[in-house]
């Protein structure tokens, strides 16, 4: 073998390995079920669904979306907001598109009944999983400063500053990473872990949480480990904003 088709197969090589699993703001995520009014998704056949496979566990594949907008919600003449679907499927199941490696199959994937949800201050849970070593195990912690105002006929709870932390390892080896903060949240309002696995398929978990301020509004937030910048454990993605239509 020449020196130079050495290098060429080492620079190839190089390339394939770095290749994104999404290209720049391409991601959409959404939840069926629910409602968009802004109309920020594109429908059509490009789309992926986490469905339940029947066995407690969830499996990955190709699907359609529709958006479909809905006159009887109308609030502003101009634009009705649309209810998000798959076509011969009833339910709320997290739809997504623009991840290069999605692949069908089965999915690795953390057991969300098993942990508090959402975390209040102080609380922390380990996400422990199918592919769970030290690397690969993940942490998350929630602060905040708990406040009660008290007015004439009732008692309001908040919590000032929340913060939701993300942490792997312990010591000095420790790597911790904000994920989410809000000024003022309340009981119900706190961010809520929706998903974890692995969806981009690189050995490491993935979070999809919902980050909405009220029992009827879904904020929707896709973190990979596989955007996650230097010194970081996950990337956010993708956003999405959607409500039950009141």
């Amino acid at each position: 073998m020449s020196r130079s088709f050495a290098w060429f197969v080492i620079v190839v090589t190089a390339l394939l390995t770095a290749t994104p699993t999404h290209a720049g703001d391409t991601v959409q995520i959404a939840v069926t079920g629910l409602y968009e009014w802004d109309w920020q998704i594109k429908p059509g056949g490009d789309w992926w669904g986490i469905f339940p496979d029947g066995k407690d566990g969830y499996i990955l594949r190709p699907t359609r979306v529709r958006a479909v907008p809905d006159p009887s919600l109308v609030v502003a003449p101009e634009k009705a907001p649309r209810q998000i679907s798959v076509p011969g499927k009833r339910g709320s199941f997290i739809v997504f598109r623009g991840l290069m490696s999605a692949a069908l199959g089965p999915l690795k994937f953390v057991k969300l009944a098993e942990y508090p949800v959402p975390l209040a201050v102080g609380e922390h849970c380990d996400l422990r999983w199918e592919l769970d070593t030290p690397e690969t195990r993940l942490r998350l912690l929630a602060v905040g400063r708990p406040v009660v105002k008290q007015f004439e006929k009732h008692t309001q709870k908040s919590i000032q500053d929340y913060e939701l932390w993300l942490q792997r390892g312990a010591g000095e080896g420790t790597t911790r990473q904000l994920l989410f903060k809000e000024s003022e949240a309340f009981g119900d309002g706190n961010a809520r872990l929706r998903w974890a696995g692995d969806l981009d398929r690189d050995g490491r978990l993935d979070l999809i949480y919902n980050l909405g301020g009220h029992h009827t509004e879904t904020r929707l937030a896709l973190y990979l480990s596989s955007a996650a910048k230097p010194g970081a454990l996950v990337g956010l993605v993708a956003q999405w904003r959607g409500s039950c239509g009141c």
